[in-house]
């Protein structure tokens, strides 16, 4: 299961299963109903799969209510499952471990191979192959935190040295697939963990430390932001970045700067001669004309002016003249910014991130834009929520709540992307209403409270990141979510420290 987690449903789905045929199997089940009564916190472990349970007695919806159901059946299983077994070994969960560490090697070696040889024109970012870039990302933060437990935790050199290297390759492809989510998790529940721990420190110098190490830490990657931020949205002080009557030409601009959108600094929609770019582009590449009257063939000129834009060049036929056989490729490739195929997989994200920020705040184009799209989603499922604060709409009814809000205050989405609130807690707030929400929470900690002393360091670590990946993702409402989920609870929490 350790190694199924990151290859897809199946996979992940298929020793899920085995588990539960060989517990009814083995049969002590008064040994086992005796280890639940002794173990009152295992309650505590399944009541989000029993919150979830009941709260389909008020959902509409029975059809979405029920496939949640199916989804957080392993909630209930997997506890169950491993607390009324044997407690695991070190020895035991080392090795558990190391086959997930597998299973990360050969998830991201199939996809770096997908997108590199099989298909390049897909980027790296989209080769994920057997679930979200997101909680790939996640997963992926989960296995440096597990690498560097093994690493400190190992008692020959060989153990070391590979740890090191296994931990070298994973961060290597988390930036190679510009995987952001993954990057934050990990920052923040190492700094996070870092603090803590000095903190516990009796030396002042180390607790001093131990305050400004997450600040450091958080302030390189938005240093990084930062930088490309300037670079991308401070306009440059150029003659081209000015607004222009006449080309050389004698032809009027068309003046359409209304929203200020850039490319490296020049302003996308300022000195533009329609005419004079379709005649240009048109005679060149027949099979691939611009047509501003056919919203398809129109896609084309907006390529074109943005790339134009990010070189400082006038949208014109002088501007035009300028472009490079390889500027031309580039442009029919859908590329708007001549420094993109130059860009690594961590700046090319960083650009999109900080356009989808300036379409979202100048109300232009949100869909297909993960943050964008998220920043609405929040916004919708709050509004269920403020709608039916107490109890929620239901466990089954929060997605066709969400279509209502949606449709009724004319959210800038095509149909296509009304979904769910991509936030676990907002989720769990639409469906269950300000009680179940508290509930999830205390349920969430609970366990930790009460294990953390006698559960691995891997428990809290685990937890933190779950927390963080609540925040923009609705982790428990898949399941690849859900496994990883069970999984590593019961897994963290139901090992022997000696």
């Amino acid at each position: 299961m350790a190694f199924g987690i990151m290859m897809g449903a199946i996979p992940s789905s298929v020793p899920m299963f085995l588990l539960g045929i060989n517990w009814l199997l083995e049969g002590r089940f008064a040994e086992k109903w005796k280890t639940i009564k002794e173990q009152p916190a295992l309650w505590v472990v399944v009541s989000p799969f029993l919150l979830h349970t009941i709260g389909l007695a008020w959902t509409t919806d029975w059809q979405v209510g029920m496939t949640d159901f199916r989804v957080r059946i392993p909630m209930l299983a997997v506890p169950l499952i491993m607390f009324t077994t044997p407690a695991l070994t070190i020895k035991e969960t080392k090795t558990v471990l190391w086959f997930f560490i597998g299973g990360c090697l050969v998830s991201t070696a199939w996809c770096l191979y997908y997108s590199l040889q099989l298909h390049p024109e897909i980027s790296l970012r989209e080769a994920s192959r057997f679930m979200s870039h997101i909680r790939l990302g996640m997963f992926l933060a989960m296995c440096l935190f597990v690498l560097g437990w093994l690493f400190l935790q190992a008692e020959k050199v060989w153990i070391s040295i590979t740890s090191v290297l296994i931990f070298v390759y994973i961060l290597l492809v988390m930036v190679t697939m510009a995987l952001f989510s993954g990057m934050f998790i990990f920052m923040a529940v190492l700094s996070i963990w870092s603090c803590y721990q000095l903190l516990r420190s009796q030396s002042w110098t180390l607790k001093i430390f131990g305050c400004l190490l997450p600040l450091v830490i958080i302030a390189i990657p938005f240093a990084f932001l930062k930088q490309m931020h300037d670079a991308q949205l401070v306009p440059v002080d150029h003659e081209n970045n000015r607004v222009k009557n006449y080309t050389m030409a004698g032809n009027w601009y068309a003046m359409s700067d209304t929203t200020g959108q850039m490319e490296n600094g020049f302003y996308v929609l300022r000195n533009i001669q329609p005419g004079e770019l379709t005649r240009g582009w048109n005679a060149e590449h027949p099979d691939d004309l611009i047509d501003l009257a056919n919203v398809k063939k129109a896609k084309r000129f907006g390529v074109l002016i943005r790339y134009l834009a990010s070189k400082g060049l006038c949208k014109d036929s002088v501007g035009y003249l300028a472009l490079t056989k390889e500027d031309k490729e580039n442009i029919a490739q859908a590329i708007p910014n001549y420094k993109w195929p130059h860009w690594n997989a961590m700046q090319q994200r960083a650009y999109e991130l900080i356009n989808e920020y300036d379409e979202f705040i100048h109300h232009r184009r949100v869909n297909g834009h993960s943050v964008s799209m998220r920043l609405y989603y929040w916004k919708a499922g709050l509004t269920v929520f403020s709608n039916n604060w107490l109890f929620g709409v239901g466990s089954g009814d929060v997605q066709q709540e969400m279509v209502r809000v949606f449709v009724s205050e004319n959210y800038p989405l095509e149909k296509e992307w009304f979904k769910r609130p991509h936030n676990q807690f907002i989720n769990e707030a639409a469906a269950l209403g300000g009680v179940g929400l508290i509930a999830f929470i205390a349920l969430i900690l609970v366990p930790f409270w009460q294990w953390r002393k006698s559960a691995l360091v891997l428990y809290g670590l685990w937890l933190t990141s779950v927390v963080f990946s609540f925040l923009f993702e609705d982790t428990l409402e898949t399941q690849a979510g859900v496994a990883y989920f069970t999984f590593f609870q019961g897994l963290f929490a139901n090992t022997k420290k000696r």
